[in-house]
């Protein structure tokens, strides 16, 4: 299949703005609760929440951004009380970092903001069709981590 490139419906170009639009619509939400927290440090407690104990480099990994943005964001995290760094026993090049408790109860608090974000970016779609989406996205995904 021969491939021509549109901007306006190029996969960057889309991507791009659909996470853009997620993170407005969920600071909305946050702002609305009283919280005013970025995007990205949204994503960092709701990656640990559902990676706990995981490394600083797990993070820059998982969520493809580079070192000093993951700690400058961690920095924030912990001078807030919501993570905890520890130097990891297994090889102590590495910091552990893990949800506080007051982490967890701020990410329960919080997670419906990122339901109603994604009820809102697929407002109009199947199960199914929501389904089959998200797994060509992690096609897509696997594709260009090779």
């Amino acid at each position: 299949m021969e491939r021509k490139y549109q901007f306006k419906r190029s996969l960057g170009m889309l991507s791009r703005q659909i996470s853009k639009g997620l993170g407005i619509v969920m600071q909305e939400c946050l702002r609305k609760e009283g919280r005013n927290i970025s995007p990205v440090v949204w994503t960092v407690i709701s990656y640990l929440r559902n990676n706990p104990s995981s490394s600083q480099q797990d993070i820059v990994n998982f969520l493809w951004i580079n070192k000093v943005k993951v700690k400058r964001v961690l920095d924030i995290l912990e001078s807030e009380n919501l993570i905890k760094r520890e130097i990891s026993n297994e090889d102590r090049r590495y910091n552990k970092v893990k949800l506080t408790p007051e982490g967890i109860k701020f990410y329960d608090s919080t997670v419906d903001c990122a339901v109603d974000a994604l009820s809102t970016a697929f407002k109009g779609f199947s199960e199914e069709e929501e389904r089959a989406l998200i797994e060509m996205l992690l096609r897509i995904k696997s594709n260009l981590s090779q």
